[in-house]
């Protein structure tokens, strides 16, 4: 048994209130992928989950939570660069093709689909996907004093047990956040799993047979109030 708990969660409110200018560096969204079959699709057909599902795809969802993000951190008077800012500059152009396809930049959970960026790494592990000495030098080539790395992900939580092996499924997205200053090694602000508030509309009632079209009508705005939250230290 471990002594102390690793944290899942810690945040240094002096750096953090110090922090002027960010630039989201890393950013990706695990989508909810039923295992069985059953699930809706368009066409009416159902789906299998296959090794297929683990590949990432770039997506209008990734993209309008990413400026949802960015649109939520300038809220708090901080100045966030733009993605196209981000993903032309040189430096981190030259990053981005040293660590594109790294375990720390793909790695992904079976039953959830990536949604990524083009031209932007993910987020599957920040921890290692700079090292102390790369952030520093991509903070200073894009000119601000911090950077962020976040992911959303959803998974589906049964809850109300009807009986014969059925409960309701209801959607949950949580977020992955890790902010780093200039000089320090360890992120001033970082959450492994923050938990954002589960649908109140049930996705379905047999595990792995839930509802795609209902499951991706829900996500966009289920992500937005916990990033909502999240920022504001809200549960």
């Amino acid at each position: 048994m471990l002594d102390k708990a690793i944290p899942q969660q810690a945040k240094n409110e002096k750096m953090v209130q110090d922090v002027r200018s960010t630039a989201i560096v890393g950013f990706d969204v695990l989508t909810y992928v039923p295992t069985g079959v059953g699930g809706k699709v368009a066409g009416g057909l159902s789906t299998v989950q296959t090794a297929a599902n683990t590949v990432a795809i770039e997506s209008e969802l990734a993209k309008n939570l990413y400026a949802y993000l960015e649109k939520q951190i300038k809220s708090k008077g901080i100045k966030v660069i733009s993605l196209e800012q981000v993903t032309s500059n040189p430096i981190y152009q030259k990053l981005y093709k040293l660590k594109k396809g790294s375990l720390a930049e793909r790695q992904a959970n079976h039953f959830q689909k990536p949604n990524m960026i083009k031209n932007l790494l993910r987020d599957a592990n920040p921890t290692y996907l700079f090292n102390a000495e790369e952030r520093a030098l991509l903070a200073k080539a894009l000119n601000v004093d911090s950077l962020v790395m976040a992911r959303v992900s959803y998974n589906v939580i049964q809850n109300d047990y009807l009986g014969l092996g059925v409960a309701n499924s209801y959607l949950q997205p949580s977020i992955t956040y890790h902010m780093y200053n200039k000089t320090e090694a360890d992120p001033v602000w970082f959450h492994n799993s923050f938990l954002g508030p589960k649908s109140e509309e049930s996705v379905g009632k047999v595990s792995g047979l839930e509802d795609v079209e209902l499951i991706a009508k829900l996500s966009q705005p289920l992500a937005e109030k916990t990033i909502d939250n999240f920022l504001n230290n809200k549960q």
